[in-house]
């Protein structure tokens, strides 16, 4: 869309429902600055806050003039799809371009000059004979991100391979025998049925340890530095998660973190990337 219809429509949204905020699903979004300027031009002033996704090397190649307009324009936090810190992962993913491990250290870095939030997401557990040097080797790499910046969201996930993916590593996931469903009952089953929102998919590689290790750091991490985007947390709230994670995280130590559930779960802890906002 051009952006004065994207404009005109989000003025009707906001006269109609008045909406405050606004998520763009366009993985496109950001591919031309040109673009993303003209339309931040426009946004100016009219008090909506929006949220975007792209890719590190594209956003790095913007101008300070460009970032710097769409803060004012509302930008509050951009998704990437950083994936791994291994490079040869990502070649396997077929991610394209120039993106490497650096480009989002680099991303992250600039961002926090622009009061911007980064949002990245990585993937545990890709088809490989060493899964645990794997996980080792991202949670590293996450804590360096966060010392870098420490408002940098982090979302996280266990691989789960792609129908009719073409990249070489959906190709290793079949010749470690991994399957889909190749009926729709087969879908229908209680496995299945979760398996998009990538936290226990069935693969044939990982072992129940595995899921264990990525779930309590995950809980971890949450605990230590609570999402932004849960808007009922109050301060003391995140004060608390934070504090009772707090030894652990600085220690490396997330085997069980069995306090840290338990206030997630008083709290009622939103995870972003499955319930959203």
């Amino acid at each position: 869309m051009t952006p004065d219809r994207v404009v005109n429509d989000l003025e009707e949204l906001k006269s109609r429902y008045r909406i405050n905020a606004v998520e763009f699903f366009d993985e496109n979004f950001f591919t031309s600055e040109r673009r993303t300027h003209e339309l931040s031009d426009k946004l100016y002033g009219r008090e909506i806050s929006w949220w975007g996704e792209a890719r590190p090397d594209t956003l790095l190649d913007y101008s300070d003039e460009t970032l710097r307009l769409m803060r004012k324009a509302g930008c509050k936090m951009v998704f990437f799809g950083a994936e791994s810190a291994d490079e040869d992962v990502l070649k396997k993913m077929n991610k394209g371009g120039t993106q490497t491990p650096d480009t989002v250290l680099q991303m992250a870095e600039r961002l926090k000059h622009f009061d911007i939030v980064p949002e990245f997401s990585f993937v545990f557990g890709g088809p490989s004979h060493d899964v645990d040097r794997d996980f080792e080797r991202n949670v590293r790499f996450i804590r360096r991100l966060k010392e870098i910046n420490s408002r940098a969201e982090i979302i996280v996930y266990m691989y789960a391979p792609v129908a009719f993916g073409e990249s070489e590593l959906s190709q290793l996931a079949q010749q470690y025998g991994f399957r889909f469903p190749l009926t729709l009952d087969g879908w229908m089953e209680p496995e299945w049925r979760n398996f998009d929102l990538r936290k226990t998919p069935l693969v044939p590689w990982l072992k129940p340890q595995h899921y264990r290790r990525f779930r309590d750091f995950e809980r971890v991490l949450n605990g230590y530095y609570p999402t932004i985007t849960d808007l009922k947390l109050t301060v003391q709230g995140r004060a608390m998660m934070k504090m009772l994670a707090a030894w652990r995280y600085k220690l490396s130590c997330y085997a069980f973190p069995i306090e840290i559930r338990l206030i997630q779960r008083f709290f009622r802890y939103r995870q972003p990337e499955i319930e959203g906002l």
